[in-house]
């Protein structure tokens, strides 16, 4: 026999998709400030903890914070408001240039050994994990040596040579 008591209600951390979305800050961080905290996390330029204690937060608040604005960006593009999206989206994109733009450049030997270990079918995030990089500091380094490669011919081939003796000899 069914029962007649009905689901318990999904959780929505106040967020109402009828109503216009909370602009006002989330355990006192507002919208850009989330997503720079988002991209220095996903770019492990710092121990988690430490970055979050930097920020005023610890685990909790944080899962808080990126929950509750990640709904509200949500529910913004449910209502076709981009507006929400398109910051995140800016201040997120800002970060990873700051984070990549205050990187070491990586010298044609790393560089080289990288991209042997790529090809050598490594998972990225092992790549990314040995080489102590996240994803914004990758594709700056790859956007720098693309261009310097294009530029160069013989740097060119001296790097293609480079990779062909990192990567690992077939079994």
């Amino acid at each position: 026999m069914p029962s007649s008591t009905p689901p318990p209600p999904e959780p929505t951390w106040g967020i109402d998709p009828g109503k216009p979305v909370a602009l006002d800050p989330v355990e006192g961080v507002d919208l850009p400030t989330c997503a720079a905290i988002a991209a220095r996390i996903a770019a492990r330029v710092e121990p988690r903890p430490a970055l979050l204690a930097r920020a005023g937060l610890d685990e909790m608040r944080w899962i808080t914070v990126e929950q509750t604005w990640m709904l509200r960006v949500a529910t913004s593009l449910l209502q076709q408001d981009f507006s929400l999206s398109a910051t995140y989206d800016e201040a997120f994109a800002r970060a990873q240039a700051e984070i990549a733009a205050s990187s070491p450049d990586l010298s044609i030997e790393q560089w080289a050994a990288i991209v042997a270990r790529i090809e050598d079918g490594v998972p990225l995030a092992t790549v990314l994990r040995e080489a102590k990089l996240g994803p914004a500091v990758l594709a700056h380094q790859q956007r720098r040596w693309a261009a310097a490669l294009a530029a160069d011919p013989e740097r060119a081939a001296t790097f293609r040579d480079m990779v062909t003796r990192s990567r690992t000899p077939p079994r």
